[in-house]
């Protein structure tokens, strides 16, 4: 049964009701026009329950805006919704059409901080989001009583006599549900083994953050980043009205599972009663980072899924922690995004934090 307005509905009872389904929900492709975004191709996303998310196939099927009823919950960066056409590969370059999101991917042969790995230089967080998909689909179907939504895409990152690699990504979302459900499959095309780095960059921001807000995860343990992030961890559930010149901090957390072995993350805005909730499969995503700035105008908090750390991949390699995909290996990784609204959805949600 469909859940719509506090009611439930079979597919019939819905078709009653409406002239055509786009009425309640659907998917809408468009290319954007102007600016550091003309040309680029966008769905959006609409599920029936307030739920609106903006997916760029043209961004390595990223994903941009998302609200909830009317609310704010991703955080957009002064550099806008931007097209490939502006990335910078070299240094720290790639901020500089890093739009944020509640989705941007890093990857996927390296990802984190810039460096030289094995006489290669490396820029900041990979190539993935700064690739156009191919084979994009967006449609609406109903399963039984259930109305999905959803855009699937692949994107390919390959080089003569270098990688050979495909992500192929679907994004939906069930009619009446406050969910979102990002599953990949990440292939090894090539013969030879390849890095294999990958970080679910999700990023939150104003109102969903706040002073009012507090982060929970489901961590075994917390480490700095840095020096200063090693100073200030023992403040990493809690955040500050926006400071002028105030440093970002960077935590790593080790999660422990749940009974199907998900990690789970969670920010809530105590005073609006709003949150989102992150679940990951450790088995393929071992480390959540929490990236905290409260910085003027870059006023934001991430929450990110990965293989690995942001120190880049000359650091995973001497730690011995770098990951690899074999010839014709398939990953797959599965992450879900919930938002939960009111008193009762956030003590249910925050129960999970409870260690039995």
């Amino acid at each position: 049964m469909t859940k719509l307005f506090g009611q439930e509905f079979s597919k019939t009872q819905v078709l009653e009701r409406v002239g055509h389904i786009s009425q309640i929900a659907g998917v809408k492709r468009y290319r954007l026009e102007e600016g550091k975004k003309d040309s680029l191709l966008a769905v959006d996303m609409v599920n029936g329950s307030g739920l609106n998310i903006t997916v760029l196939p043209g961004r390595g099927m990223d994903i941009a805006n998302a609200t909830y009823k009317g609310i704010p919950l991703a955080w957009i960066s002064k550099c806008g919704i931007t097209s490939v056409s502006h990335y910078e590969k070299s240094g720290i370059g790639w901020l500089r059409n890093f739009f944020g999101g509640l989705l941007t991917t890093c990857g996927l042969t390296y990802a984190g901080a810039p460096c030289e790995d094995n006489g290669e230089e490396l820029g900041l967080h990979g190539r993935i989001s700064n690739i156009e998909a191919d084979e994009v689909c967006s449609y609406g179907e109903w399963i039984e009583d259930d109305y999905f939504v959803k855009t699937a895409g692949k994107v390919f990152q390959n080089q003569v006599f270098g990688e050979n690699l495909s992500l192929k990504r679907e994004i939906s979302m069930k009619v009446g549900e406050n969910k979102i459900f990002i599953n990949d499959d990440i292939e090894n095309l090539g013969f030879e083994s390849q890095p294999f780095m990958i970080i679910y960059h999700m990023n939150f921001g104003f109102p969903l953050v706040d002073k009012d807000t507090k982060f929970y995860v489901t961590s075994n343990s917390t480490e700095g980043a840095t020096e200063h992030s090693e100073k200030c961890k023992h403040e990493y559930t809690t955040f500050s009205e926006p400071i002028n010149g105030i440093e970002e901090a960077v935590f790593y957390h080790k999660c422990y599972g749940d009974k199907e072995n998900y990690g789970h993350s969670t920010l809530v805005n105590e005073k609006l009663k709003i949150g989102v909730s992150l679940s990951f499969n450790l088995n393929e995503l071992d480390n959540l980072t929490e990236w905290k700035m409260m910085g003027q105008g870059d006023y934001v908090v991430g929450m990110e899924p990965s293989n690995c750390k942001t120190l880049g991949r000359r650091s995973e390699r001497e730690n011995g922690t770098l990951k690899y995909i074999q010839p014709g290996e398939i990953r797959h990784i599965s992450v879900i995004v919930e938002i939960l609204d009111g008193e009762d959805s956030i003590e249910n949600n925050l129960s999970i934090y409870k260690r039995v």
